[in-house]
C-alpha cells in the first residue's frame, strides 16, 4: 500500500467512525488507562549520561536551569575533577563568598514542510538556530547573590526572516535578580528573588522557561521562596519580558501581571507524593479570543499530584479550574492534564510506556467565555521538542509514548497523537494565547494525528547531541478550513554546557 493510499484510509476510517463518537470512545479510554496504569512522569527526555564514572552527587546537572546549581561543594580541592571546576568556583576571601561561571552554547538545524498550516513564507532548505547564554553567579556569604545571565540568539538562512519572540535576540539581559534570605546558596529557608529570572513551575503547564525555542522566557518582578525538606512555596508577582528584536532593548509587557503562589512536593504524612498546589492570577489588558477583543483578568486554581507505586509504577496527574471575566463575559474554564505509565526496570533499555490525556475546555458565547487559558507554557510539552501549531486551549488530546535506552549515553522517545477540538463553536489558539484558526469554519472536530520521535545522545562530558522527527496527518477540521498540506519537521541539535 503506498503512502498516499495510506493516509487516505486513515482520513476515511476517522471520518467514518465520527468525531463525536471518537471523542465519546477517546475519554473514557483514557480514564480507565489512568487508572489501571498510574505511571511515571518525564517533563521531557531527559539528558542522557554520558561515559565515565559516575558523577558526584552534589555536582549539579548540566541542565538548561543553571541559576539552579550550588557549586559551594567545589570549595573543598578534592571535589574538583571536572575541567571547569575552577571557573564553577572562585573563592572570595576565606571562601565563604565565590564567584561561578557557567556558559551553554547550543546550535540547531531545523526544517519544516507546510509550516504554520502553510500561511505565510515556507522555507523548503531549512534554516540554522545559534543560542549563547553565559551566566555568572556571584555568591556574598550565604546569605546573599546576584545571578546575571545573557542571550544571544540568532537565526539564518529562514525565508521570511525569525519569528517573532522565539527566533532571534541580537543580545540582550535574560536574567538578572538579587537572592537574599536564610541561604542563598542552598536555596533553603526564606528567600527573596528580585529582578528579571525564569518562573518555572511543576512540570511547566503554565510556566516555563520555554526551553525549547532559541529564545527563552523570562519575567521581571518579585519572588518570595521558601523551601525545606517537605517542599516548597513559591509568591510572586511579575511581568513577562517581551522579546525586542534590537540590542539589549527587552522590556516587560505592560499590558500584562502575573501574580500567584505554588506550593511544591507538599508531604501528606508518611507518604511522599509530589503534591503541588497553585493559586495564579493574571491581568491581561489586550486579550484577543475567537468571540472578540478586550480586557481578561482570569483566576486559575489548580493541582497536581505524582507517586511512584512499586517498583515501576506511578502517575503525574493534574487539573486546574478559571473563572473571572473577559470584557463583559464571564470565564468558566478547565483542564485536566495526565500522564501514566511503567518501567521496565529489568528489560533491555529500561522500557517504559506510558500515555499522556489532556481535555482543555473551549467555547465561548454572548455572556460567557470557556476557553482554557494555559498562560505560559513550555511550548513542546506534548512532545520532547516539535511542539504541535497549537496550543492546548481547547484541545483533547491522546497520546501514548515509550522511552527507552537502546544503548548506553542514548535516550529515545517516540509517541503518537490525535487532537480534537473541546468545543466546536471554538477555535485553535498560538501558545502566546491569539487566535490561530477560528471554529466557525467547520463544524468537525477531529483537528489532526501526530507523530513524533527523539533522540539524545551524550558523546562525552557537557556535550548532547539531539534529533527529533514529526509528521501530521490532517483530520477534517484542517482539511475543511486551512487546506494545508501535512507538516514533517527534522531537527538536530548539538548542545554544549558547562
Amino acid at each position: 500500500m503506498s503512502s498516499n493510499t495510506k493516509t487516505a484510509a486513515i482520513r476515511n476510517w476517522h471520518t467514518e467512525l465520527g468525531p463525536k463518537k471518537i471523542v465519546n470512545v477517546a475519554i473514557p479510554t483514557c480514564v480507565l488507562l489512568l487508572i489501571i496504569f498510574p505511571g511515571m512522569v518525564r517533563a521531557q527526555t531527559p539528558d542522557p549520561t554520558p561515559p565515565g564514572p559516575p558523577s558526584n552527587p552534589a555536582r549539579p546537572p548540566l541542565n538548561p536551569f543553571p541559576q539552579l546549581g550550588n557549586w559551594s561543594f567545589l570549595r573543598d580541592p578534592n571535589q574538583r575533577t571536572d575541567l571547569f571546576d575552577p571557573l564553577k568556583y572562585i573563592p572570595i576571601g576565606n571562601g565563604d563568598s565565590f564567584l561561578s561561571f557557567g556558559l551553554e552554547y547550543r546550535i540547531e538545524y531545523e526544517r519544516y514542510t507546510a509550516y504554520n498550516f502553510d500561511m505565510g513564507p515556507q522555507d523548503q532548505a531549512g534554516y540554522l538556530m545559534q543560542r549563547l547564554l553565559p551566566h555568572m553567579d556571584l555568591h556574598f556569604t550565604n546569605h546573599v547573590r546576584i545571578y546575571t545571565e545573557f542571550q544571544f540568539d540568532y537565526i539564518d538562512f529562514r525565508n521570511g526572516g525569525p519569528r517573532p519572540g522565539i527566533d532571534e535576540d541580537p543580545g540582550d539581559v535574560h536574567q538578572l535578580f538579587f537572592d537574599m534570605g536564610s541561604n542563598a546558596t542552598s536555596g533553603l529557608g526564606f528567600n527573596l528573588l528580585a529582578g528579571r529570572q525564569e518562573i518555572v513551575e511543576g512540570r511547566g503547564r503554565l510556566f516555563d522557561n520555554n526551553e525549547g525555542p532559541t529564545v527563552k522566557l523570562s519575567f521581571d518582578g518579585f519572588k518570595l521562596r521558601y523551601a525545606s525538606n517537605k517542599g516548597s512555596v513559591d509568591v510572586f508577582a511579575v511581568k513577562p519580558v517581551n522579546d525586542n528584536p534590537g540590542f539589549f532593548d527587552d522590556a516587560p509587557i505592560h499590558a500584562q501581571s502575573v501574580w500567584g503562589a505554588y506550593a511544591s512536593d507538599i508531604a501528606l504524612g508518611s507518604i511522599r507524593p509530589k503534591l503541588d498546589l497553585y493559586y495564579v492570577g493574571f491581568d491581561n489588558k489586550d486579550a484577543s479570543y475567537v468571540i472578540g477583543q478586550g480586557r481578561e483578568i482570569r483566576y486559575t486554581l489548580g493541582g497536581r499530584f505524582d507517586q511512584a507505586i512499586g517498583s515501576g509504577l506511578d502517575f503525574d496527574w493534574e487539573g486546574a479550574f478559571q473563572w473571572g471575566a473577559f470584557t463583559n463575559h464571564s470565564i468558566r474554564a478547565f483542564t485536566v492534564q495526565t500522564e501514566t505509565g511503567y518501567t521496565f526496570a529489568s528489560s533491555p533499555g529500561h522500557v517504559r510506556p506510558f500515555l499522556r490525556c489532556d481535555v482543555s475546555r473551549g467555547g465561548g458565547s454572548d455572556h460567557k467565555l470557556s476557553t482554557f487559558n494555559s498562560l505560559f507554557p513550555r511550548g513542546a510539552y506534548i512532545t520532547p521538542k516539535a511542539a504541535p501549531p497549537f496550543a492546548l486551549d481547547n484541545v483533547i488530546d491522546v497520546h501514548p509514548m515509550a522511552w527507552f535506552q537502546p544503548v548506553p549515553h542514548v535516550e529515545t522517545s517516540v509517541g503518537w497523537d490525535w487532537f480534537w477540538r473541546y468545543n466546536t463553536n471554538d477555535g485553535l489558539y498560538t501558545f502566546g494565547g491569539f487566535p490561530l484558526l477560528p471554529g466557525n469554519l467547520s463544524r468537525d472536530r477531529y483537528i489532526m494525528e501526530m507523530g513524533d520521535m527523539e533522540v539524545r545522545w551524550a558523546p562525552a562530558r557537557h556535550v548532547i547531541i539531539a534529533l527529533n522527527l514529526m509528521g501530521t496527518i490532517n483530520g477534517p477540521f484542517l482539511d475543511n478550513t486551512v487546506k494545508s498540506h501535512d507538516i514533517t519537521y527534522a531537527n538536530i541539535g548539538f548542545t554544549y554546557r558547562f
